[in-house]
């Protein structure tokens, strides 16, 4: 498989080769519900197309939601987008042990530009959070997503969701961190690791995210999983 020279994502969050070789074991302990949100994800866009349909998906990562969609779809295929290479490669030794190399193609590079190719559909999982909340942000990436599927596609999206000034953000995201620490031996990492996330995402409030989301051309069908400030939505592509 190629990983082709393309341009999809901001280029804000560098994944160097330590972080992509542990991302897979860290996510799931910095969310420990990321199995079951991914099963959520993954059965709301399979009840929406075909058996034979092309997917979307911006930040492929270390590729774990197309592989799970590639094994659950067999006539699937796959396109996936990211600006790190180490991530990438990752993603492309998963599908190769997995078979699915000839389904899935990957691209390396950032948002402001894009083929014309178009999808069936998309996903876009614990992402767009590194995006500033601006018209050359938040609002450009899902109308590049909206611009490249057909009226009626389907686009599950998982964002971490909330704004600093709120009365209960405070309470929610040491809500979410304690879990998290209450499961992990290394608590002094992850208490950092915690503090950083809050400085890192670019933070907007649910309400914020449909907004935009609507003015990208998207129409909520539903909110599919919430846990403290992660929001897992289904949205459809309007006319």
């Amino acid at each position: 498989m190629n990983i082709q020279e393309s341009a999809f994502l901001d280029d804000s969050a560098d994944w160097g080769a330590k972080m992509a070789i542990h991302y897979d074991k860290r996510v799931r302990e910095r969310f420990p519900i990321y199995d079951e949100l991914l099963d959520q994800a993954i059965g709301w866009i399979q009840s929406k197309l075909k058996d034979d349909a092309s997917i979307m998906t911006l930040g492929a990562g270390t590729g774990e939601e197309i592989t799970r969609m590639a094994k659950a779809r067999p006539h699937w295929r796959f396109d996936g987008y990211d600006t790190s290479p180490n991530m990438l490669q990752m993603a492309n030794a998963k599908f190769s042990d997995h078979g699915l190399s000839e389904r899935v193609t990957l691209h390396l590079g950032s948002v402001d530009k894009l083929d014309s190719k178009q999808f069936d559909g998309a996903t876009s999982l614990l992402v767009l959070h590194f995006f500033e909340d601006n018209e050359d942000g938040k609002l450009f990436a899902l109308k590049q997503i909206r611009s490249h599927v057909s009226p009626g596609a389907p686009l599950v999206l998982a964002d971490v969701l909330g704004c600093l000034d709120e009365p209960d953000f405070e309470s929610q995201y040491q809500q979410m961190k304690q879990i998290v620490m209450n499961q992990v031996e290394d608590k002094n990492h992850w208490e950092k690791h915690y503090d950083a996330i809050r400085e890192m995402v670019k933070w907007a409030t649910p309400e914020r995210l449909l907004e935009l989301a609507s003015s990208a051309g998207w129409k909520l069908e539903k909110e599919l999983f919430s846990w403290h400030c992660l929001h897992l939505y289904g949205f459809i592509a309007g006319e």
